[in-house]
């Protein structure tokens, strides 16, 4: 599914014709130009706003909210030597 939207300042999109996702880094309305950052890549480029208008796109993780999620699910340490009362409410 690709779709035309507004271009949203740190908000990540697939490309779908080059299978790429990119960052938008800064959107000058003035002079109808999107600077976007790809993955990968080491340097921005900009896009005219009728070349943003053309591209089949749709919104993308980021990856460092993948990398996120990531962490916030990693299990560290061992669970074998929890007993049953350091699952169970404080008392105060």
């Amino acid at each position: 599914m690709s779709f035309t939207a507004e271009p949203i300042v740190g908000e990540w999109y697939h490309d779908n014709e080059l299978d790429l996702d990119f960052e938008i880094i800064s959107v000058d309305e003035y002079e109808g130009l999107i600077e976007i950052l790809r993955e990968g890549a080491e340097e921005s480029e900009e896009l005219s706003l009728d070349d943003w208008d053309e591209m089949l796109i749709e919104p993308a993780d980021s990856p460092s909210r993948d990398s996120q999620l990531e962490n916030d699910f990693a299990v560290d340490g061992d669970f074998d030597d929890l007993d049953d009362e350091d699952f169970s409410p404080q008392q105060e």
